[in-house]
């Protein structure tokens, strides 16, 4: 065979051998490399930013107290009364949603809320919208939540009204609905909130 014909065969062979040629990719993900956009190809153009963005939250001043309407605004009738007692009251006591009152004789006058015989009159959730009253011959008085104290002029000490944690002292924890004599001795009772105090002399 002519060395010509050898040599032209030879490289035939070499061309239809050698690989075909494919892209170049960068290392990771299969994306061009930075070479090949080096080399004239255009940059591909970047990602848009999201347009949805979470939103933030966001700290809401606390709501301002509404203002304080004051007794003459919101009681635009509320004035001192003058109770048909008269004039001859020498002592008071204010509960928490009843009173009592000594007249300048001794008599002890109670009116108000009655849900638990507070106001000693023998009846139980009945008001009383004016004074009535109790018994007589009382030096002082001392109205709590929901019963009521007196001590009489002989110094013995007189309860009534709630007694769920024994607070009149008569040894039961039953509402007493008329005045129940307790001990003697007694100068100044003390009915404050739901407890009971005693000053003997």
């Amino acid at each position: 065979m002519p060395l010509a014909i050898a040599l032209v065969l030879l490289l035939v062979g070499c061309v239809q051998s050698a690989p075909p040629a494919t892209d170049v990719e960068s290392d990771v993900g299969g994306h061009p490399s930075d070479d090949e956009h080096s080399m004239g190809d255009p940059a591909p153009e970047p990602k848009p930013a999201p347009t949805g963005k979470p939103a933030e939250p966001v700290d809401e001043a606390p709501p301002e107290n509404p203002p304080q309407a004051d007794c003459a605004t919101a009681f635009p009738d509320a004035s001192p009364l003058h109770l048909a007692i008269d004039t001859t009251t020498s002592t008071i006591s204010a509960g928490d949603t009843h009173s009592m009152a000594i007249k300048t004789d001794g008599s002890l006058w109670t009116w108000g809320n009655n849900h638990c015989g507070q106001l000693g009159d023998g009846a139980v959730a009945t008001e009383r919208l004016t004074p009535e009253k109790i018994m007589d011959g009382v030096v002082t008085v001392s109205a709590g939540i929901a019963h009521s104290m007196a001590v009489k002029t002989d110094g013995s000490l007189w309860a009534w009204g709630d007694n769920m944690f024994g607070q009149l002292g008569d040894g039961t924890t039953t509402d007493r609905l008329h005045p129940v004599k307790i001990m003697n001795g007694v100068k100044l009772p003390s009915a404050n909130s739901s407890l009971t105090r005693q000053e003997k002399l």
